[in-house]
């Protein structure tokens, strides 16, 4: 547990939100200590951590004796409470905080469109050993997701421009929308953007982004241990104990 006095931020690699918390962080030089919640062993559940965020959900930060959970409230918080200038959410500009505002409201069903993938698809079958819904199902959460990715895609066609708001820099709805799709793409092929050519060119030009492409790689790596562990080993394991209660 981290008990030092300052910023910390506590949150998983695997963790979408956490992701974008530390992204923003970083990006805007704010010094903090980053914690890493075990979930598998129920950290997030522990006396400690639910003074931090009652709900015990990742992420969330302490900032000396200052709790504060959601992803998107605590990003605007870290960049108001240090007074940085930047572009990522330039508080000192109403109209433009109202045009970022306004898409993370437009763009609000890619969380639950990518979370219910990601749960149902991935975390829930290997996790709980939940059966993978029917092919049917399957196919009706896909729908769902693209016709979200078509929006983002109709959106970067109308306003020719680099990134969601401007061709200059990036805010932080496409910190935001990036980590969502990533966490994705990178699991197994859940999803491509490939077929969203706006999407796509967006997507590449966020991964150029150096933090950005840090913690993807962080997250590639963490994805590909869980993958083999779960996929691989377990079965094995699950097999020969399978064999020895039968032998026994």
């Amino acid at each position: 547990m981290a008990t030092n006095k300052g910023l910390t931020i506590y949150g998983h690699i695997l963790s979408p939100f956490s992701s974008f918390v530390r992204a923003t962080a970083e990006y805007c030089n704010i010094e903090f200590t980053y914690y890493t919640v075990n979930l598998a062993r129920g950290e997030h559940k522990r006396d400690w951590f639910l003074k931090i965020n009652p709900k015990g959900q990742i992420p969330a930060i302490k900032d000396d004796d200052h709790c504060l959970a959601e992803s998107i409230e605590i990003a605007r918080y870290l960049i108001k409470s240090r007074e940085v200038d930047t572009p990522l959410y330039p508080y000192s500009d109403p109209a433009k905080i109202k045009e970022i505002d306004g898409l993370f409201e437009e763009f609000k069903d890619l969380e639950p469109a990518t979370m219910e993938i990601n749960m149902k698809l991935w975390a829930a079958p290997y996790f709980f050993g939940t059966p993978r819904p029917s092919e049917e199902k399957i196919q009706t959460l896909m729908d769902d997701l693209y016709e979200q990715y078509q929006k983002l895609d109709d959106h970067l066609s109308k306003s020719e421009t680099k990134y969601l708001t401007s061709d200059e820099t990036p805010t932080l709805i496409d910190f935001w929308v990036f980590m969502l799709i990533y966490k994705l793409t990178d699991n197994n092929g859940l999803s491509t953007v490939d077929n969203h050519p706006n999407l796509a060119k967006w997507f590449r030009s966020m991964n150029e982004i150096a933090i950005l492409s840090t913690l993807r790689g962080q997250g590639r790596r963490m994805l590909r241990f869980v993958n083999f562990i779960f996929g691989y080993v377990m079965p094995v394991v699950n097999c020969i104990r399978c064999k020895r209660r039968r032998q026994g």
